[in-house]
Parts: structure tokens; C-alpha cells; sequence
């Protein structure tokens, strides 16, 4: 790949990902919804039970106290709670609550409506082609190390 093209789609790679994320927040602000922050953030907790908080400023590549003002919202709204590790009283874990799981589900269909009406620009050909590249690009990501910083 030539260094213009390769700079050209990182380029359109950030500015699709930067308009992408405006257009689902503002469709949820302007229905009153959950941000796109938090359904990734009720997801991750979802996903790994009893996360650490620590991991959520890890994987959000954000300071602890970020995370940690983050998680206070999302924690005065009922949609998670904290726990103390029974091994480790230190350690701080958090638990996706019922209301947390129904937000996610309602943020989640509605994040896959507004999708589709992005992805409806799209033939039936240039979604399975764009599917595949996506599919490639997971795959080579997956075998790839994350970087840590120094």
C-alpha cells in the first residue's frame, strides 16, 4: 500500500469513527438515552462479571479518575454497583445491576436502528464486501499484542 493511500484511510478511518459516534450520541441525547460511553461500559461489565475497577480506566484508555467519575454516575443512576473483592478488600469490582441490563438492551436496539439507517446507504455487495474487510481486520487485530504503556 502506498503511503498516501495508507494515510488516506486512516484519515477516513478517524473521521468515519469520529461522525459515526457524533450521530448515535446525538440521536440518544435527542430521545433521551444512555450515551454510547456507557453502553460500551455497561457491555464490558456485562461481559466480564465482577470487573475490577481498575480495568475500566485500562480499557478506556483513561486515568482512574476518570473512570472512577465515570463509574459514579453510572452508579448514583442505579445501572451499577460496586463490590469489594472478598479476597482483596482493596480492590473495588462492579456489578451490572437489573436497570443496568435493561438500559443496555434499550441502548443497544436503538443504536442498531440508527446503524442500519447509516448502513442503508450501502448495497446488499458492498455490505458482504465491507463485512469481509471488517471480519479480516478483527482477525488480524485478535492476533496482535496491546500495546501497554511505558
Amino acid at each position: 500500500m502506498s503511503t498516501k493511500s495508507f494515510e488516506k484511510l486512516i484519515s477516513q478511518m478517524f473521521t468515519m469513527r469520529r461522525l459515526f459516534i457524533d450521530r448515535l450520541e446525538c440521536s440518544a441525547v435527542e430521545k433521551n438515552q444512555i450515551s454510547v460511553l456507557h453502553i460500551e461500559v455497561l457491555q464490558l461489565v456485562a461481559d466480564l462479571p465482577m470487573l475490577p475497577m481498575r480495568h475500566v480506566a485500562e480499557h478506556f484508555c483513561i486515568t482512574p479518575p476518570s473512570a472512577t467519575s465515570l463509574v459514579d454516575g453510572m452508579v448514583r443512576d442505579g445501572l451499577l454497583k460496586r463490590a469489594i473483592d472478598s479476597r482483596d478488600r482493596r480492590v473495588i469490582r462492579l456489578v451490572i445491576t437489573p436497570a443496568g441490563r435493561r438500559q443496555l438492551k434499550q441502548g443497544q436496539k436503538a443504536m442498531e436502528i440508527r446503524v442500519r439507517d447509516f448502513l442503508s446507504a450501502l448495497s446488499e455487495p458492498e455490505v458482504r464486501k465491507m463485512t469481509a474487510i471488517i471480519e479480516k481486520l478483527i482477525a488480524t487485530l485478535k492476533k496482535s499484542p496491546i500495546a501497554k504503556n511505558s
